[in-house]
């Protein structure tokens, strides 16, 4: 549905590699969790 609407759809809390590819292959284009990155503060993320 998100296709035919041409809508951008993030994935939240992916937490493993099944999942990634699981998302890819249903053709999720953004993913993010702690599969990626564990939440950080804004300094952190300059640094």
């Amino acid at each position: 549905m998100a296709e035919i609407m041409d809508l951008n759809v993030v994935a939240e809390g992916v937490e493993d590699s099944s999942q990634v590819a699981w998302l890819t292959g249903e053709n999720v284009q953004q993913c993010q969790g702690y599969y990626f990155s564990e939440p950080i503060v804004l300094r952190d993320l300059i640094e």
